[in-house]
């Protein structure tokens, strides 16, 4: 059977998140077994489920449903302080279209890119942040992640130019966090080649093909963990 004719296909490659195009980009064969083939896969480790409840909890109190500041938090006290003060919001959807026209992550005629921020928060009428909760070790990668969301915040929010991605590393007070600033007249076009070019790539693919790295020995569909794939 031809991989278009998949009931799976369409679907797995018309609509993406940073997650799934980071899983295509890092190895097609992956992406195929994950959303094509949805082969079955191990239950979220402890892991998971830590990051899920710090990410609740930062929510919580950043939205003032929970007045004392949570102990998995205290690396970015006057951070989580500060955001409470200006309005942080919690987990908000900034999904788009292929058009690149606002719309919502369940709107699944028209969606596109399913997009959505840990936090926002307005600095001035023109000028915003988003904010990303992260748990675990720091990726070069992130930068990326930060590029999806200061297109989806482009989108949604017209009036705003200036956006700040802000990156924050919970789980490493040593660490900077990351921050990246961006630009509506010098960013929002290029942002919208750059992952119109980048998605284009996935969505043509009929072959994904193995890309070997050492990562593979962690992917949950190694044939070393009873998977179907043999990286070689």
């Amino acid at each position: 059977m031809s991989i278009k004719n998949h009931k799976n296909y369409s679907n797995a490659v018309g609509r993406w998140s940073y997650s799934k195009l980071s899983t295509y980009e890092q190895c097609p064969r992956q992406f195929r077994h994950k959303y094509i083939d949805k082969l079955p896969q191990p239950e979220p480790g402890p892991a998971l489920a830590r990051g899920l409840d710090i990410h609740e909890k930062a929510e919580k109190f950043v939205t003032g449903v929970i007045k004392k500041l949570p102990k998995e938090l205290e690396a970015y006290s006057d951070e989580f302080k500060s955001l409470k003060k200006m309005g942080g919001t919690k987990e908000i959807d900034c999904s788009f279209t292929k058009d690149f026209q606002p719309t919502a992550w369940n709107a699944w005629d028209n969606v596109w890119c399913i997009s959505k921020l840990d936090s926002t928060c307005k600095i001035e009428d023109d000028e915003a942040c988003i904010i990303d909760y992260k748990t675990g070790k720091v990726y070069d990668t992130h930068k990326d992640q930060s590029d999806v969301y200061a297109l989806a915040g482009f989108i949604h929010w017209p009036h705003v130019d200036y956006i700040t991605g802000e990156f924050w590393y919970l789980d490493q007070p040593n660490e900077e966090p990351g921050i990246w600033v961006y630009e509506r007249k010098q960013h929002f076009k290029q942002l919208q080649n750059l992952f119109a070019r980048r998605v284009a790539a996935m969505s043509k693919d009929t072959k994904f093909n193995i890309k070997p790295s050492y990562k593979c020995k962690w992917c949950d569909f190694n044939i070393s963990k009873g998977g179907p794939c043999d990286p070689g």
